[in-house]
């Protein structure tokens, strides 16, 4: 789960976030690392793995479609997912293997039998065109 927090705020929204996350239960374990933003790993008594991500408007990366649980001050009204290829931020190498793959697509589609996982196919297809 995304929180968006106000710049102003962010030092005491950091402090407070266990507090906040054990008004649900209590926690056994969590962990902190800052992958997209300050992140909370936690694992409540329950089981439940929870994942807390904190960012601010400028922070907030516009990557993927989101479901907003709670906006009273309408500040994700204009939110919109951005298409965009990770190619140019991949390694040279992984760069070619992407284009490899690409092409073996292209000449997988003319090939395929009654045989084929076609559900697995058309996936696999979406996810390394997303990368090129």
């Amino acid at each position: 789960m995304y929180c968006l927090v106000n710049c102003d705020l962010m030092e005491g929204f950091l402090e407070r976030r266990i507090s906040y996350l054990e008004n649900y239960r209590k926690l056994i374990y969590w962990s902190e690392s800052d992958f997209v933003g300050p992140q909370i790993v936690g694992v409540f008594e329950d089981g439940l793995h929870f994942d807390l991500y904190t960012v601010t408007l400028e922070s907030l990366r516009h990557m993927d479609e989101i479901l907003i649980l709670h906006d009273p001050k309408g500040l994700l009204l204009e939110y919109k997912a951005e298409m965009f290829s990770m190619m140019d931020e991949l390694p040279l190498g992984v760069q070619k293997l992407v284009k490899i793959a690409a092409e073996l697509i292209e000449s997988l589609n003319e090939r395929l039998d009654e045989g084929w996982n076609q559900p697995f196919f058309d996936f696999m297809v979406q996810r390394i065109q997303a990368l090129t």
